[in-house]
């Protein structure tokens, strides 16, 4: 790693700076150019759910849709940290029932929705035990079994590196990365991808760059830039970002991860890149670092529009409440990135 770490969000109490919030971010175009970068851009780290636009990509190349298309909604919910929202959960639902594929095949173990309304309506329901059904990772899942079933592959395995589709998957990274990742188990227990922060961002730039064209990835480029609810989730940050500004893909990934296509018509250098985001920290509590750091980053790149810019410049400087909600402070993204 090479490189002073950049500051990404400050945390302001009573006037004075608390805490910040330290990291890199980078923006690189398909060909693997460096134009703006902060902090070391060769740090490796997982990319976590940040992989998902690249594992819908490799599925459905490998015939996700084989036995019946898709509904745009439907492919965003397979490449979705979704909150488990009743309709996220009833659009997964749906997917298996069509394949004839039942709940208990999932594999990603469950958690309570994100959605704080969705977790309080199951608890106040009686629900004693989330069910994987409610795992933001879910409609992966359910896109990996379906995969699985249209070439044969057994279901029981699917999780498994050297499985058949995760191979498939983990080569597609590779070459629109441009460099062999490291292999690691995700929270949901799907193969994640360990790379550089540049190398991530170039294969974002590619995701972009090949939506130019008809074929699959343009398919996930529309799918998650047209129902981006579906691919987050009320609240989200990536919901918000390509619901104001529309045409950027955005994907956050745990620990502090986020990355953001950027399409040529927005980009500076009018071509297709990628900016990938870092919290070194991980973000901290509800992931504070994350956010105003990712609107500042995207503000001074000058690609929002003046009628997005009030909630763009919301998301880069946030209140900072008492438990009782009294304002004593903000929090401040402070992240720039020069074209």
């Amino acid at each position: 790693m090479t490189g002073q770490l950049a500051e990404l969000t400050e945390v302001h109490r009573s006037g004075r700076v608390e805490s910040f919030h330290l990291g890199a971010a980078v923006v690189v175009d398909a060909t693997g150019q460096t134009l703006a970068s902060a902090g070391p851009p060769d740090f490796s780290t997982y990319l976590r759910s940040a992989a998902k636009p690249f594992q819908l990509l490799t599925m459905l190349d490998l015939g996700l849709e084989r036995t019946g298309s898709f509904g745009g909604h439907e492919l965003a919910v397979c490449a979705a940290s979704h909150g488990g929202e009743p309709e996220h959960v009833a659009t997964v639902r749906g997917l298996l029932a069509r394949a004839g594929l039942g709940e208990e095949l999932l594999q990603c173990g469950g958690h309570w929705p994100l959605d704080d309304l969705a977790r309080e309506t199951l608890l106040r329901n009686g629900c004693s035990a989330p069910l994987p059904i409610y795992n933001n990772c879910s409609g992966k899942h359910a896109a990996m079994l379906i995969t699985c079933v249209a070439n044969g592959w057994p279901l029981a395995s699917y999780l498994e590196p050297d499985h058949p589709l995760q191979a498939h998957v983990e080569g597609v990274v590779a070459a629109m990365a441009g460099e062999r990742p490291g292999i690691g188990a995700d929270g949901c227990g799907v193969p994640t991808y360990f790379l550089s922060l540049a190398s991530t961002a170039r294969a974002v730039a590619a995701l972009m760059a090949l939506a130019g064209e008809e074929g699959a990835a343009r398919r996930v480029v529309q799918a998650m830039t047209g129902y981006p609810w579906f691919t987050s989730g009320t609240h989200r940050l990536a919901y918000n970002l390509m619901r104001v500004c529309p045409g950027l893909l955005a994907k956050e990934g745990a620990e502090g991860f986020f990355a953001v296509g950027i399409p040529a018509d927005r980009s500076p250098w009018a071509v297709p890149v990628g900016f990938v985001m870092k919290v070194f920290d991980g973000a901290g509590e509800d992931a504070r670092g994350r956010e105003p750091a990712v609107a500042s980053a995207l503000l001074s790149l000058g690609l929002v529009r003046d009628t997005e810019r009030p909630a763009l410049e919301a998301l880069a400087t946030q209140p900072l409440r008492t438990v009782a909600g009294r304002v004593v402070g903000e929090l401040r993204g402070v992240l720039r990135l020069r074209p």
